[in-house]
Parts: structure tokens; C-alpha cells; sequence
């Protein structure tokens, strides 16, 4: 979480310097966004998915 915290800012500063467009900004944000997000979302599904979670042989 940190990382993705740091990402951001590093994004939001390069954009106020002036070293990347709006409009890259958007679209670097989209990506760690999705990243992020698409990360965490497949880890949670994995462990919804095993053994540990889902009694096969019933209660």
C-alpha cells in the first residue's frame, strides 16, 4: 500500500513540474489503478478459491 501511495504522489509531482502531461497523468494513474486493484482482486478470488476457505466434503 505504501508503494501505491508513493506511485501517486510521485505522478502528482511530475505533472506540477511539468515533467509529464495531463493527459499522461491520466493514463499512468489509470494503469496503477488497475494494477492495484487488478492485484489485490486476483489474491482475494485465489484465496476465496482454496482450501482454506471452502470446505469441499460439506459442513
Amino acid at each position: 500500500m505504501d508503494d501505491f501511495a508513493i506511485n501517486i504522489h510521485t505522478i502528482k509531482l511530475e505533472y506540477l513540474l511539468g515533467g509529464i502531461t495531463r493527459e499522461s497523468a491520466i493514463r499512468k494513474l489509470g494503469l496503477l489503478y488497475a494494477d492495484f486493484f487488478g492485484f489485490y482482486t486476483a489474491s482475494y478470488e485465489e484465496a476465496m478459491r482454496s482450501d482454506f476457505y471452502i470446505d469441499e466434503e460439506g459442513m
